[in-house]
C-alpha cells in the first residue's frame, strides 16, 4: 500500500468520524397522563376496604411508545414520543389516586399493601389506548378500560361489578402533546363514570 493511498484512507476515516460526531443526538419526548380528582370531603359511601390491583394493557398498546391508528388495520408506534413510565404502571397509579381522593370506600390501598383479608379488589384491563387518525380532519384520543370489582371467596373471587367503558375525545391535532392531553381527559371521564357506577352499585351489602 502506497503512502498516498494510506493518506487518502486516513482522510476518509477522519471525515466519516467528523460527520458522526456532528450528528445531533436523538431526542425523545416523554409524557405522563393526568387524571386529577378533587379530594372528597364527605363521609365514605361504602364501609369497606378497597385494594387497587394492576391494570395491564393490551399488547398492541403496552409499550412506552405512543400509538396512532391510521386506518382499519394499520397502527403505528411513535419512536420519538413515549410515556415516561410503562402504560400499565401509569394507569394503575392514576386509578388508585382517583379512588383514594373520591373516598368511595372507607380505605383505599394499593394491592401491594397489606390490608384486611375480606377487602374488595379493583382491577382491570386497558383494551385500547391510541390516537385515532383515520379522519385527518377529526383526530381523537381513544381509551377503553374494563373494570372489575371482586370479593375474595372460598376457592375463587366473586365478581361484584364488571364494566367496559370507552371514551373517544377529539384532539386539536395529531401531535404527541395533543394526544397526551386527550388521553388524560378520556381517563378522567372514564374514572368519573366508573366512580358513579360504584356509588350506585350498592356494594356495601355484598361487602359485609
Amino acid at each position: 500500500m502506497t503512502v498516498r493511498l494510506c493518506a487518502m484512507l486516513l482522510a476518509l476515516v477522519a471525515a466519516l468520524c467528523g460527520c458522526s460526531l456532528s450528528r445531533p443526538p436523538l431526542v425523545k419526548q416523554t409524557y405522563l397522563l393526568e387524571a386529577a380528582r378533587v379530594p372528597e370531603t364527605a363521609a365514605p359511601a361504602i364501609d369497606a376496604t378497597l385494594r387497587v390491583g394492576m391494570f395491564p394493557v393490551a399488547p398492541p398498546f403496552a409499550a412506552k411508545q405512543m400509538v396512532y391508528r391510521s386506518d382499519t388495520h394499520r397502527y403505528d408506534a411513535d419512536f420519538y414520543n413515549e410515556y415516561f413510565v410503562a402504560p400499565r404502571d401509569m394507569i394503575t397509579q392514576r386509578v388508585f389516586e382517583w379512588m383514594q381522593n373520591a373516598r368511595v370506600f372507607r380505605t383505599t390501598l394499593l394491592a401491594s399493601t397489606e390490608g384486611p383479608r375480606n377487602a374488595l379488589t379493583l382491577s382491570g384491563l386497558v383494551t385500547e389506548m391510541y390516537g385515532d387518525l383515520r379522519d385527518p380532519q377529526q383526530p381523537a384520543a381513544v381509551l377503553s378500560i374494563q373494570f372489575y370489582v371482586t370479593r375474595p371467596t372460598r376457592g375463587d373471587d366473586s365478581v361484584l361489578l364488571a364494566q367496559q367503558l370507552r371514551q373517544a375525545v377529539p384532539i386539536e391535532d395529531a401531535s404527541a402533546a395533543a394526544l397526551a392531553r386527550g388521553l388524560s381527559s378520556a381517563l378522567s371521564d372514564l374514572l368519573a363514570e366508573f366512580e358513579n357506577q360504584v356509588r350506585g352499585a350498592k356494594l356495601v351489602d355484598t361487602a359485609n
